[in-house]
């Protein structure tokens, strides 16, 4: 199954290039990409993320959706592991890249 999740976020990824790709390290993507973005991929709600967390509540999930909160380092890991690393820690912190802008000739 981790494949087929795998797979299904390099092809989502691939449509969304702004929200895709942050870096490249040692030949292998590093797949990094936003809370809500992984949501919208996956159809997950905010309901069924806390429920799968465990002791977090839905109104700290659309804390972290909306940017009101970070989450604590324990649940960054826990993110981290629930989203097969699509959503890393530093997806939180770090600012969407911007889109690279087209040279005119």
């Amino acid at each position: 199954m981790q494949e087929n999740v795998q797979t299904a976020l390099r092809r989502w990824l691939r449509s969304r290039p702004i929200m895709g790709l942050q870096c490249t390290r040692f030949g292998s993507m590093c797949w990094g990409m936003k809370l809500s973005a992984y949501f919208e991929m996956t159809n997950t709600s905010p309901a069924k993320f806390a429920a799968d967390l465990g002791d977090v509540s839905v109104s700290g999930v659309v804390k972290w959706l909306r940017g009101d909160r970070t989450p604590r380092p324990d649940d960054l890991r826990r993110i981290y592991e629930l989203t097969n690393g699509a959503v890393q820690p530093n997806d939180f912190v770090l600012p969407a890249p911007a889109p690279k802008a087209e040279r005119v000739a």
